[in-house]
């Protein structure tokens, strides 16, 4: 048995490798590394800069509120189109993230509960008031 404690978000693809790493030698047939070279969902702009592939989007949906935007393409990348689709966003909770987003979660990310989206996967907890956390709880406890 393997236990792992603690880590971090930003480093848990070497985390994983080291404990692949360490199990080895009791699974011989196990493939080598390969997260180092591959792009995590959202990140891979083929030929175009972030920056680039950030002001595309903006100006495909003009109609959306630029800050609201900004926080979609932050937390989706390339997959950011998916998460406005048509435009209608439904109610804003606060910290950039909507009705539309929330749901996306629940429908793509297999999100559960308010602390899902307000911490595992957005931390937009740290940015929102009492109020509008408690919101982001009601609305997912239905």
């Amino acid at each position: 048995m393997l236990s792992v404690f603690g880590g971090k978000i930003t480093t848990y693809r070497r985390l994983a490798e080291e404990v692949l790493h360490r199990l080895a030698p009791y699974f011989p047939d196990l493939k080598p590394a390969w997260t180092d070279h591959s792009p995590l969902p959202g990140s891979d702009f083929g030929t175009r800069s972030r920056a680039d592939s950030r002001d595309a989007f903006f100006s495909r949906h003009a109609n959306v509120a630029t800050p609201t935007l900004r926080a979609i393409f932050r937390r989706h990348g390339t997959l950011a189109d998916e998460v406005v689709g048509d435009g209608r966003l439904g109610e804003e909770y606060g910290a950039g993230l909507t009705e539309r987003e929330v749901r996306y979660f629940v429908d793509r990310e297999w999100a559960q509960c308010a602390e899902d989206v307000l911490w595992r996967r957005t931390k937009c907890g740290l940015l929102m008031n009492e109020a509008q956390r408690r919101r982001v709880e009601q609305v997912m406890g239905r």
